[in-house]
């Protein structure tokens, strides 16, 4: 049985985590519904190549830095209307390391402007109290976003929070 083929490294994306982050802010806040995070409208909007994975999936992911990436994941085929989640996660050979790279719009910036273009918000919380994600809505548009922290050996930036993922529906 032969080998299995390595997997291919991702591409460089033309992006950073700010301008992916501010594009899908300005996104959110001039839509509506979920029925604008179509395809192409998403595409368009980000300004990256989204490719087809079936008939209700679509997606993209690359590599921001050396130790961080970013994917755009979609399926369509909810009832009450797709899922469209762009997340970020950690090259392989990276463990939880710090997200200074890919925080300067941090989690309350971002949050910020989403109550401000006329959001509610509603958290979330596991087992214990430990905060799971905000959900944040406007007529029939829900934004769940989930945090994490900076980094884990720097008391100053353990508590200052980034954007782990955004999940619009």
């Amino acid at each position: 049985m032969p080998d299995p083929e390595p997997e291919q490294p991702l591409p460089q994306s033309e992006l950073t985590a700010v301008q992916l982050l501010t594009r899908l802010l300005e996104l959110i806040k001039n839509s509506d519904s979920v029925a604008d995070f179509s395809f192409d409208q998403v595409q368009r909007a980000l300004d990256v190549p989204i490719e087809r994975y079936g008939p209700n999936k679509w997606g993209t992911q690359a590599r921001l830095t050396r130790n961080w990436n970013y994917a755009i994941h979609a399926l369509e085929d909810f009832p009450d209307g797709a899922r469209v989640m762009v997340s970020f996660f950690e090259d392989e050979s990276t463990t939880f390391g710090d997200m200074t790279e890919i925080c300067q719009l941090d989690f309350d910036d971002f949050t910020g402007d989403l109550r401000s273009a006329g959001f509610m918000k509603q958290s979330f919380y596991g087992d214990h109290g430990i905060p799971l994600y905000d959900a944040y809505t406007r007529n029939h548009l829900r934004v769940e976003v989930s945090s994490r922290g900076e980094a884990s050996r720097s008391s100053d930036k353990v508590l200052h929070q980034c954007i782990q993922a955004v999940l619009v529906r």
